[in-house]
């Protein structure tokens, strides 16, 4: 259990990584399924346009999937490194 005088749960942080953590996977799960269902308009519609959307699709999940791995790593590094501090503080 974190200190008062620190003001950290550190339960609390952990609860809380793992529900940022489901979170962020169904995040990327929701966008890679986005991509794979824009995709199939290949299946009912041709032509150069909808290479070319398709296209677009790729690279903007694709930068969405990167950016929100990037936060999310960010937020792993941040939380750990304040469950350790919190560790140390207190001895444990």
């Amino acid at each position: 259990m974190g200190s008062p005088f620190i003001g950290v749960d550190v339960a609390g942080v952990q609860k809380w990584k793992g529900q940022l953590d489901s979170a962020h996977e169904r995040v990327i799960a929701a966008l890679r399924h986005y991509r794979t269902v824009a995709h199939q308009n290949n299946e009912v519609a041709h032509g150069s346009h909808f290479q070319s959307i398709n296209a677009q699709c790729e690279e903007t999940t694709n930068e969405h999937i990167a950016e929100h791995t990037e936060l999310h790593a960010q937020y792993t590094e941040l939380s750990n490194g304040l469950v350790q501090a919190v560790i140390d503080i207190a001895g444990d």
